[in-house]
């Protein structure tokens, strides 16, 4: 992936995680946002230690 990708990737990440916030959790921006980024790197973390579905 380029630089260009990755950023891309990163800005879409991070304005749909604003929308789950604004939508259904309703914390302040910047909180909501570290919260669902903090569960789906949670959630990626345990996926990976699962041996049967990696």
């Amino acid at each position: 992936m380029t630089i260009f990708q990755i950023i891309a990737v990163l800005l879409s990440l991070t304005a749909a995680f604003g929308v789950i916030n604004y939508h259904f959790i309703k914390l302040p921006t910047m909180v909501g946002v570290m919260v669902v980024a903090l569960i789906m790197a949670s959630t990626i973390l345990g996926l990976k230690m699962c041996p049967s579905i990696a």
